[in-house]
């Protein structure tokens, strides 16, 4: 999955769909470390879905990909 994080805005990454060629889906992370997805799993179930997953894993490997905030 390709996590490409937004110049300037430490808190939020596009996602790469693995299904779905060609779509991204945008994973937010709020000031409380709580992450939203515009997947729609999320949207749905409103719990963690594999897009958040894999922006956790990516962040728990690279402590800069979002400045010092935790993920929760």
């Amino acid at each position: 999955m390709i996590i490409t994080p937004f110049d300037h805005e430490p808190t939020r990454f596009w996602v790469e769909s693995q299904s779905t060629p060609g779509v991204t889906h945008l994973v937010d992370v709020d000031y409380d470390g709580k992450p939203g997805c515009s997947c729609h799993d999320f949207m749905c179930r409103e719990k963690e879905c594999k897009h958040i997953r894999a922006v956790k894993e990516k962040c728990n490997n690279d402590e800069k990909a979002v400045d010092g905030i935790k993920l929760k």
